[in-house]
């Protein structure tokens, strides 16, 4: 089985490291309690910061998706991510 995760964290908690520790949590609870082989995730390509936590946790880039999600109205292209349990480890 696999799931989407998406996340968001205001302004005032950036840079904490808060949303690391947030997808640590779920990628563990997601493969060792749950036992899921895959966890996709999308963030647009402009989005640095949502890119580099992506690739600190584990997750590969897998390609475009045009127009993936409608964002003030407007549709936005993401790149997509994916993490395979098999190439996760318990920090």
């Amino acid at each position: 089985m696999s799931s989407h995760i998406g996340y968001w964290i205001g302004l005032p908690f950036m840079r904490q490291g808060l949303m690391t520790e947030a997808v640590y949590l779920i990628l563990d609870h997601a493969f060792y309690s749950l036992s899921l082989n895959r966890i996709v995730a999308a963030c647009m390509p402009t989005n640095r910061p949502s890119i580099n936590l992506l690739q600190k946790c584990g997750f590969s880039p897998e390609g475009i998706a045009k127009e993936y999600l409608c964002i003030n109205n407007s549709w936005e292209d993401h790149i997509i991510f994916s993490l395979i349990s098999r190439n996760y480890a318990i920090r």
